[in-house]
């Protein structure tokens, strides 16, 4: 729409250019015409009749002149109207283009947010790849410690059940009776016991 109105200003800028230098060389012309006509109501033999022609022609002329003035104050102030327009055209422009700036900034804005939370997301990604990760392997600490346990548990019965036997029999050795009560039962879960434990 801006170009269009910028084209059709040059365009009426060159027909009104061409049209005022028209009625300027008619205005020439006719101010030529005048003076001829003043140089030959003086040669004139018959000054009634050059007179009433001169007059005659004037007349004709200040009529044209009148119209062409007119045409002109029209021409101009329909340059006036199309410079406005020109300046109101500009101003939004310049509108829009703050507009475009804005939005440009914002798309920019909002692609380093994105690419902002990618690289969040992907540190979190790894960090719960690496948790994950971490967890498997207690699962599995805690599956052989379960079974070590277990076994344990299982061999301690066993050995109890032996000693019951054996006792019932009468056939445990006295020392052996002392230690059997020196040694406590302590939980096996993380690992090997200590003596500090």
């Amino acid at each position: 729409m801006y170009q269009n109105l910028m084209l059709e200003k040059e365009r009426r800028e060159s027909t009104l250019s061409s049209e005022i230098h028209a009625l300027s060389t008619q205005l020439n012309m006719f101010s030529r015409e005048r003076e001829n006509l003043f140089k030959v109501i003086q040669s004139s033999p018959n000054p009634n009749e050059m007179a009433t022609n001169f007059q005659r022609l004037k007349d004709e002329m200040e009529e044209k002149l009148k119209t062409n003035e007119i045409f002109i104050s029209k021409l101009q102030s329909e340059n006036a109207d199309l410079k406005k327009k020109l300046t109101i055209e500009e101003s939004n422009k310049n509108k829009l283009s703050d507009l475009v700036k804005k939005k440009n900034d914002n798309i920019e804005y909002m692609k380093n947010e994105v690419e902002k939370y990618k690289n969040i997301f992907e540190d979190c990604k790894k960090e719960v790849k690496w948790n994950q990760n971490t967890v498997l392997q207690k699962d599995n600490d805690l599956r052989v410690y379960g079974e070590k346990i277990k076994k344990l548990t299982e061999e301690n019965n066993s050995l109890i059940k032996k000693y019951e036997k054996l006792k019932a029999s009468k056939g445990v050795p006295e020392n052996l009776e002392e230690n059997n009560n020196q040694v406590k039962q302590k939980p096996f879960l993380f690992g090997p016991e200590t003596e500090d434990c």
